[in-house]
């Protein structure tokens, strides 16, 4: 029975202190504000990041601090040297906070007083704000590759602008977009897709692309392929002559749209003879064979373009 008036004149205790702390006239804390960097000059582009937060020490009554610290959105605007920098070279120049007290003080409000801030100095790396155009390519997603081609392809821009200093835009290779897996048919209006770098150019600091996305029609066709297996023909000999040809055979591997697969996966790819003159002398030839293709819409490629042909007499 006696724990509940113990707990009771504990809690009272306690909420007697904090009241006590907070109507004390001189009290002293630490408090974080987001930094914010106005009148930033469009020329110019920072090679690393600057201090996201402003600790400043602060002197007040314990009620105007508290309530200070509760404010959901704390920031200060804090200027940067920008009139020390000659505008084209790389530069690094230091950000005194201290001198900028009374520029801090009258964002404050009047009924707390600026003591000191936590840290007075940090750098500010400057380059040149330089930028170039860079072509946008394409591909499939990993899972469409080998199974999917696209025709009509149509990007709008086909290219984008990148900007940054001379030494991050050395580091681009390039941006590309890839066509989403869900989209396996041709959509009716073109879709908004973001860039990604090509590999080697993730995480590079200090750029801007615009714009950031691009849109992109296209028209899916599902793709197959196939291998068919054919005896290579033999060049024509004079009489009284035999010849043993090296290889023999050889294979012819077709791709294209799974739509027109059943006329095309048996038949196609007539092989032709480069040289087709009458051989009269023994020895040994060099016989190069090329594919006849009609269908333009697949592609075709014999596995042997050329063979060893050895002629001896019966």
């Amino acid at each position: 029975m006696l724990r509940r008036p113990r707990l009771f004149f504990i809690t009272l205790a306690c909420a007697l202190w904090l009241l006590n702390r907070l109507a004390a006239p001189d009290q002293e804390g630490v408090l974080s504000f987001e930094a914010e960097y106005p009148q930033w000059p469009t020329s110019a582009v920072a090679l690393s990041e600057l201090p996201e937060r402003v600790e400043l020490k602060l002197h007040g009554r314990g009620f105007d601090l508290a309530k200070l610290a509760l404010t959901p959105k704390r920031s200060l605007n804090v200027s940067l040297p920008f009139r020390e920098w000659d505008g084209a070279s790389d530069s690094t120049l230091w950000v005194d906070l201290n001198g900028q007290k009374d520029a801090l003080r009258v964002q404050l409000p009047a009924s707390v007083v600026l003591i000191a801030v936590e840290t007075p100095r940090f750098p500010l790396n400057l380059s040149a704000l330089h930028d170039r155009r860079v072509p946008v390519e394409w591909t499939l997603t990993r899972s469409m590759r080998g199974r999917y081609r696209l025709s009509e392809v149509q990007l709008n821009p086909d290219s984008v602008r990148v900007m940054g200093s001379d030494r991050a835009l050395a580091k681009v290779r390039g941006y590309q977009v890839v066509w989403p897996a869900k989209l396996s048919e041709e959509p009716p209006e073109p879709v908004e897709l973001l860039l990604q770098p090509h590999r080697g150019s993730e995480g590079i600091e200090g750029i801007t692309i615009d714009p950031p996305s691009v849109f992109m029609r296209a028209k899916p066709i599902r793709w197959t392929s196939s291998v068919r297996d054919v005896r290579l023909p033999k060049p024509r000999l004079a009489k009284g002559l035999k010849a043993v040809l090296v290889p023999s055979t050889a294979q012819i591997f077709s791709s294209g749209p799974l739509s027109s697969y059943e006329q095309w996966s048996t038949t196609g790819g007539v092989i032709v003879l480069e040289a087709h003159k009458v051989l009269k002398q023994p020895g040994l030839y060099k016989v190069e064979y090329r594919l006849a293709v009609e269908d333009t819409e697949v592609r075709r490629v014999l596995s042997v373009p050329s063979a060893q042909l050895f002629v001896f007499e019966e």
